[in-house]
């Protein structure tokens, strides 16, 4: 049981991402055995070396990495109120200082899905990131409502469409068929019987 519970250790990959997961899983490791509390001498040398490692990790990810990270970001499906979240999340570690809103219009305008969208906002006159972010709320807003507009009109065409469909096909059975009567073998025999008759009182003056 303790063995499944001691953490991988850290592999390949974002260093600083895998010393955070080592290190919380190795937290809990301690806690499930009993040694979480523990103090002394034993637990100071821990400490240090756990502070080490994260000023160690937390170096190798440099400003330069994550920087990248945050101009390459895309919207890929999100809203624009989850978009734009995500990039004042990202860019807090980016260290932008006086141009952080610039720069995250920028990648804002560069990574929202609609083409529509980013040529509306290129358009406009003294953007700003809080004006470009209320421009691409009303645009998500105005055709998402549209979408609902059409998807309930074509849903009413088609309700309209076989309703009417089978309003037709029922009263085209409920017609009566005018015409000659068929003939039966009953009407033919009658025929033929005054036939006969006609012919035994001979001619007629």
């Amino acid at each position: 049981m303790e063995k499944y519970l001691v953490p991988e250790p850290v592999g390949e990959g974002n260093l600083t991402d895998q010393w955070t997961r080592f290190k919380k899983e190795f937290n809990l490791f301690l806690l499930a055995i009993g040694k979480a509390d523990a103090s002394g001498e034993n637990k100071d040398d821990f400490d240090t070396v756990v502070q080490k490692l994260d000023s160690v990790c937390a170096r190798r990810t440099s400003k330069h990495v994550i920087r990248d990270r945050f101009f390459q970001m895309k919207q890929d499906h999100r809203t624009i109120d989850q978009f734009v979240a995500d990039l004042r999340k990202q860019v807090k570690d980016c260290e932008f200082g006086a141009l952080k809103d610039d720069l995250m219009l920028h990648v804002l305008i560069r990574g929202v899905d609609s083409d529509r969208m980013r040529r509306r906002l290129f358009e406009s006159d003294k953007l700003e990131l809080p004006k470009a972010i209320q421009m691409c709320q009303t645009m998500e807003a105005t055709s998402a409502d549209l979408k609902s507009r059409s998807n309930f009109n074509s849903s009413v065409a088609a309700v309209h469409y076989f309703s009417v469909d089978r309003g037709s096909r029922s009263n085209l059975s409920s017609q009566t068929v005018t015409g000659p009567r068929p003939c039966t073998n009953q009407t033919i025999q009658d025929r033929d019987r005054r036939s006969d008759r006609r012919s035994d009182r001979g001619p007629q003056c």
